[in-house]
Parts: C-alpha cells; sequence; structure tokens
C-alpha cells in the first residue's frame, strides 16, 4: 500500500533509510566475487610469490593455472584430484629435477628410479600448492560458503562485505534471539553437562541468510577430539525413532482391525 496526501498524490518515501526500506532486499548472491576474479588474485599472488623458472615453461604454469581455475570453479563436494593435476605438467622442463653435475645436465634419457623420484618431488609440491597455499590464501581473503539459492554452488566473499552484510543479523542475534553470558558462567554450564556447546555459521539466502547450527562439529581445544553432540545423543536418537516406529505400527495395528 502506499501513502497518500490530502490531493491524492502519492507519498514517496524521500530519507535515505525510507529508500533504502522502499527498495527491494538485494540478492546475497550479487556480492559475491564473480570466480574469475578469485581465479586472477590467486594467479596474480602465484606469479609474485612463486618464481617463473620455477615452473619450468610457461606450458607447465599454464596446466597449474588451468586446474587452479578449476578449484576454484568446484562445487561442493567436489574436488580436484592431484593425479590429473600432474598429468600433463612435464618434469623435464624443470631445472630443479636434475641432480647436480654436467653430465646430469646432457642426460636425454632419465632412469625408472630418477622418474620416481621426479613424481615423488613434484607430487610434494603441487599438494603443498594447493592444499597449504592456494585454500589458504582464499580462506585468508574470502568468506566461502554454499548458498541455500543454488544448490552446491560456492560462493566466495570478501570479509568486508560479508562483515557489513552480515551485521544487521549478529547484532540482532546477539540481542535478541541468545543471552550474553560471563565467562564464568559458560564454565559453569559447561561443568555441569557433557554436550557442550554447538558452533553457528550463516547461510546465504536469496535475499539474505539465515544461522545454522553445525552439531557435528567436534570441539578440540589443542586436545584429542571429543565427541559431538550429535554422537553424544545419537543413543537417544535411536530409542525416540523405535518408539515413533512403534507407536506407528500401533495405530496401523488399530486401523486394520
Amino acid at each position: 500500500m502506499c501513502s497518500v496526501d490530502l490531493s491524492g498524490k502519492v507519498i514517496s518515501p524521500t530519507g535515505v533509510a525510507q529508500e533504502r526500506h522502499g527498495k527491494l532486499k538485494p540478492r546475497f548472491a550479487d556480492f559475491a566475487c564473480p570466480n574469475v576474479e578469485v581465479y586472477r588474485y590467486v594467479a596474480l599472488v602465484t606469479k609474485a610469490v612463486i618464481p617463473k623458472a620455477f615452473w619450468g615453461s610457461d606450458a607447465n604454469f599454464k596446466v597449474v593455472l588451468s586446474y587452479v581455475q578449476e578449484f576454484i570453479r568446484c562445487r561442493r563436494f567436489e574436488s580436484v584430484t592431484l593425479h590429473h593435476v600432474i598429468q600433463r605438467f612435464s618434469t623435464t622442463a624443470c631445472d630443479w629435477f636434475i641432480p647436480p653435475g654436467q653430465g646430469a645436465l646432457q642426460q636425454s634419457r632419465v632412469s625408472v628410479s630418477d622418474a620416481m623420484k621426479r613424481r615423488e618431488l613434484l607430487e610434494d609440491f603441487m599438494f603443498w600448492y594447493f592444499d597449504s597455499f592456494v585454500s589458504s590464501l582464499l580462506k585468508t581473503n574470502f568468506y566461502i560458503t554454499e548458498t541455500s539459492a543454488f544448490r552446491n554452488r560456492v560462493l566466495y566473499f570478501r570479509h568486508d562485505d560479508w562483515e557489513a552484510m552480515c551485521a544487521p543479523l549478529i547484532e540482532r542475534l546477539s540481542s535478541a534471539t541468545f543471552v550474553k553470558m560471563t565467562h564464568l558462567e559458560a564454565m559453569e554450564v559447561l561443568r555441569q553437562r557433557k554436550l557442550g556447546y554447538s558452533f553457528v555459521r550463516l547461510l546465504p539466502k536469496e535475499t539474505g541468510v539465515r544461522p545454522i547450527v553445525n552439531l557435528r562439529r567436534r570441539k578440540t581445544h589443542g586436545r584429542p577430539a571429543e565427541q559431538s553432540i550429535n554422537q553424544i545423543l545419537q543413543a537417544a536418537f535411536q530409542i525416540l525413532s523405535y518408539e515413533k516406529v512403534i507407536a506407528f505400527l500401533k495405530c496401523l495395528e488399530v486401523r486394520l482391525m
């Protein structure tokens, strides 16, 4: 409904807050960084950190970057295998694979043991590059999450953008939904029960986010991982599920009689 004045004209919002309220809520996906921009960022950092000669040739570098792009485009539950990454990588183009000595430089054929060792070194480096370098670079600069609006699609948000978008919801959760406790109160609650606490993360929707409680995550605190809340409640879940089935069968038996 629109507000009208005495002459029947529609009154439009004039203030900044009213204008924002009058517009449709923005789609969270519109604030995500395109995959191509994320890929270009990783490629630029890679060029700045790892010397060009380390890759051996431009063809090798292009092969690695192609799998970086595929890694960034991966949907949830998808992965890039180490085997496929090194298949098109030429070890003969890399001087650091060649053992020291003038005779080694003139060697045209590589023994089986040398070839296996080169492959082992290449696997170690590629595993470090994707698992520790690229993954850490992405997690440090982007908030990475799936979304309920796009099935299993992974979105990359800059941390400052994500913090600004989620600030109103976090404020509402911390002021209205949840009650802030002191450290002593929290420790006392944890001492009296074994369930511990759960972790909350925010999942983007079409025009907002919704909090998701993760009951499967285990608490470590530098010690061996404890049981998750789901594991602790597994016995109670099985009992309640059994009682539910029994109650359904009894109702079905009564109807058939």
